[in-house]
């Protein structure tokens, strides 16, 4: 399971999670349609949030494997383009060491 956290100061902003649906929000990154892409959690904590509260917001992602441990939730190239055009300030992303990492 993969789940992103939207968080500006001390405040949660949103929450998301990987969904097995497309979305047009997602394809609009992906202008070459090199593949089918279905929303992600790091999109979906970000939709219906005003741009001014995603200008300078923290974005916290985690994945948990089927055993409850930490693995790799590294934000792919199309929700990287997303976040930055967002503005997101900081992104932090759990690893397969249960770390997290910050882009």
């Amino acid at each position: 399971m993969l789940g992103a956290v939207l968080a500006k100061g001390k405040q949660v902003i949103s929450v998301g999670i990987n969904s097995n649906r497309t979305h047009p929000r997602m394809q609009r990154f992906n202008p070459d349609r090199s593949y089918t892409v279905t929303l992600h959690a790091e999109v979906d904590a970000c939709m219906g949030v005003p741009d001014d509260a995603l200008e300078g917001a923290d974005l916290y992602v985690v994945r948990v494997n089927k055993t409850g441990g930490w693995a790799m939730a590294k934000p792919c190239k199309i929700c990287r383009k997303f976040l930055h055009d967002a503005r997101i300030r900081r992104v932090f992303y759990s690893n397969k060491d249960g770390e997290m990492g910050e882009m």
